[in-house]
């Protein structure tokens, strides 16, 4: 579903007012982050820290049939509610915009050096993360798996990217039930791959 959405605190009725070319999507991601102390607006994190995820809601605000008029509609939502939780202007979405090649490259250049997260990190957030079941029985509708197949089919990975995949299966021993949801999983991709043939 296409639409403009407010995520609402209402212990003091604060909102945060977004735009989705998948609402339930959107809805998972923030939860995601916010689940994970990530999210982008630290307002809403603070927020969420502070109440506790029950105290929010998701709410559509207006359904829309055209992505292009997303931008409009948002910043005409955020004008109507002025939203407390929202750190960027709105109605600006960098959706569907590709960053120059002199862009990435500054972006890569940035990023060289850059020390990993120590091991110490990664025990933190993985306890953190521990008893987490908000993906738990999670369905994609047929119509995102197939735009996610779409977006991967045909590209091409780098000897340097296949000899990684290589190395992490030697020594993997897999399971007869393992082994057969392989081989059903490989025929429904033969017979999609027929059905967009023909």
């Amino acid at each position: 579903m296409i639409c403009i959405y407010a995520i609402i605190n209402i212990v003091d009725d604060k909102h945060y007012v977004g735009q989705a070319a998948d609402r339930d999507f959107r809805w998972r991601e923030h939860r995601k982050s916010l689940r994970g102390f990530y999210h982008h607006s630290i307002l809403l994190q603070r927020a969420w820290c502070k109440h506790g995820e029950h105290n929010f809601i998701f709410m559509v605000l207006e359904v829309l049939n055209d992505v292009s008029k997303l931008n409009e509609r948002e910043a005409c939502w955020g004008r109507l509610l002025n939203p407390e939780y929202n750190v960027a202007p709105l109605g600006g979405s960098m959706r569907g915009y590709k960053h120059t090649k002199e862009a990435r490259q500054n972006m890569a250049n940035a990023h060289k050096g850059k020390p990993h997260h120590s091991e110490e990190e990664k025990a933190k957030r993985s306890e953190r993360m521990k008893g987490n079941k908000f993906a738990a029985g999670q369905k994609h509708t047929a119509e995102r798996i197939e735009a996610r197949a779409v977006f991967h089919r045909g590209k091409a990975k780098s000897a340097e990217h296949k000899a990684k995949i290589s190395a992490s299966q030697i020594g993997r021993v897999l399971s007869p039930e393992h082994k057969l949801k392989l081989s059903l999983a490989a025929r429904n991709r033969v017979m999609r791959d027929k059905t967009h043939l023909t």
